[in-house]
């Protein structure tokens, strides 16, 4: 999902607690464009005006070029999907 689409489905507000986990590292700078067109585009929306506004945002950066391919192959995407449970138990 694009950052649009993240925003598309936002729908939050500063009594909840909102939030969104980022699986990058495929390009650490194309993480960093991602993240900060995600918050333009919530502010955009009118979805964040103050601090507290902002969704909680985990960013995994891991160096994985070998998931650039449009089809992978399920052993290619084992270590990387087993790596995401511990992200969830981290709040």
């Amino acid at each position: 999902m694009d950052f649009h689409g993240v925003a598309e489905n936002a729908s939050f507000s500063s009594s909840t607690s909102v939030k969104i986990g980022i699986l990058g590292g495929i390009g650490p700078e194309a993480t960093g464009e991602f993240y900060s067109k995600l918050i333009k585009e919530l502010q955009k929306r009118k979805l964040i005006e103050r601090n507290i506004d902002f969704p909680h945002i985990v960013i995994n950066s891991i160096p994985a070029s070998e998931l650039v391919f449009d089809k992978i192959p399920d052993n290619d995407l084992k270590p990387y999907i087993e790596e995401l449970p511990p992200l969830g138990g981290m709040y």
